[in-house]
Order: structure tokens, then C-alpha cells, then sequence
């Protein structure tokens, strides 16, 4: 099995952190429309996105 198969929740993940008021559109650079794709799972972030949001979860979990 590759990376490739790895799953992520990325509708999941971003929930979590708008639930944490993370301003995603302003840390990341993106548009609201973006954030909805990946939001509602039409899109995958990826490279610098995917990096970020995954990394945004790992200290919004360790600080609460």
C-alpha cells in the first residue's frame, strides 16, 4: 500500500478547526469557494494546503 491510499477526512478535519474559530481562508490564502470544495468533499486540498491544515490540527489538539 502506497501513500496514495492513505484516507484523510479532510470535511472532518476542517470542521474541527472552524469549530476551533480558525480562520482557514486567512492562514491558508484561499477563497471561501476553495474552503467549500474541500469543506464538502468536491476537492482535495493537497502539497502546501494539505501540509498546513494537517499540521493546524496537530497543535489545535495538543492545546486544548
Amino acid at each position: 500500500m502506497g501513500a496514495d491510499t492513505v484516507t484523510t477526512d479532510w470535511p472532518e478535519i476542517i470542521a474541527r478547526l472552524e469549530r476551533r474559530q480558525i480562520d482557514l481562508c486567512a492562514v491558508l490564502r484561499v477563497s471561501r469557494q476553495t474552503l467549500w470544495y474541500w469543506r464538502e468533499g468536491h476537492r482535495k486540498p493537497n502539497g502546501d494546503h494539505a501540509s498546513k491544515i494537517i499540521e493546524l490540527d496537530r497543535e489545535s489538539v495538543n492545546h486544548c
